[in-house]
């Protein structure tokens, strides 16, 4: 299922600007606009980034751990939105 979004309001050059980026791209503006919502959406919040954080922490309190932090665990914690 899908929805129709509307944005009122947009300024004159930022419309031009979106068109001229999704006609370099090959893309009509709606196009443009779907692949830029989508790519926004799949990006965690920071207010979610911090949550996973948090629970991440609480997890390690909890266990009585103080783990060692590497790259991948700061990675798995960007990655972990659930």
């Amino acid at each position: 299922m899908s929805s129709t979004i509307i944005i009122r309001g947009v300024p004159t050059d930022v419309v031009e600007t979106l068109k001229a980026r999704a006609a370099a791209g090959g893309q009509s503006l709606q196009a443009y606009m779907l692949e830029a919502a989508k790519r926004t959406a799949a990006v965690g919040s920071m207010q979610e980034w911090v949550d996973a954080v948090t629970r991440r922490q609480a997890k390690w309190a909890a266990e009585g751990t103080t783990p060692n932090v590497s790259v991948e665990d700061i990675l798995a914690a960007i990655d972990d939105r659930t």
